[in-house]
């Protein structure tokens, strides 16, 4: 008599990849190109149909340098401008912002302060006292982002990048605690700034 044994092997599971940094930056790209654009393309029918009166960040902002302001503006300045910047926002052509940005530098020993005051004008160029709408943007993206990672484990650029956010615990869980995902962007935000950090410093010791 010969004895059997039927053995079932069970396959390992899957091991667990850390997404690279850029691939995660990529997919943060991706994620706001969904809300910023549609959100530009209303702000150019509002600003439009409100004659300039609601405003917000375009796609392309356009800025010139001057030492001259405009002669007459409403209201006055109440300091001394000693430079003015003047920026046009669109989105693939129409208006959705135009504002005017007087500085004013004041030295004092080590110290630079400097003083900003913003005009806003309609699309024919006059004054206009007109709201903005720029920080409707960051609440749709963070409701947006956490909303998703939390109950999904993914928003659609992580999908597009194939990353997932998981509970190293409990890897098979669909979605990951509220905490664990503002960890998540708290550190991606710090390697982003980080980066500029040391990207702006290298270039002010070469150019030094």
């Amino acid at each position: 008599m010969t004895d059997s044994s039927t053995s079932t092997d069970i396959a390992p599971p899957p091991a667990i990849v850390r997404a690279g940094f850029w691939r995660r930056v990529l997919s943060v790209v991706v994620d706001e190109l969904l809300i910023i654009i549609p959100f530009a393309l209303l702000t150019t029918i509002l600003f439009a149909i409100s004659d300039g009166r609601i405003q917000a960040n375009g796609i392309f902002n356009a800025c010139e340098f001057s030492t001259e302001g405009p002669s007459e503006l409403v209201p006055a300045p109440t300091m001394r401008i000693d430079f003015w910047i003047k920026c046009t926002s669109t989105t693939f052509g129409p208006k959705s912002a135009s504002w005017l940005t007087g500085k004013h530098i004041e030295k004092s020993g080590h110290m630079t302060v400097t003083t900003d005051t913003v005009w806003r004008f309609d699309s024919q160029g006059r004054p206009v006292d007109a709201i903005t709408l720029d920080w409707l943007v960051t609440i749709a993206f963070l409701a947006y982002s956490l909303g998703l990672t939390v109950r999904l484990g993914q928003t659609i650029g992580d999908r597009v990048m194939k990353i997932r956010v998981i509970e190293i615990a409990t890897p098979e869980k669909i979605g990951v605690s509220f905490k664990r995902v503002i960890l998540r962007y708290v550190i991606l935000a710090g390697g982003i700034i980080l980066g500029m950090l040391l990207a702006f410093s290298g270039l002010a010791f070469s150019n030094g």
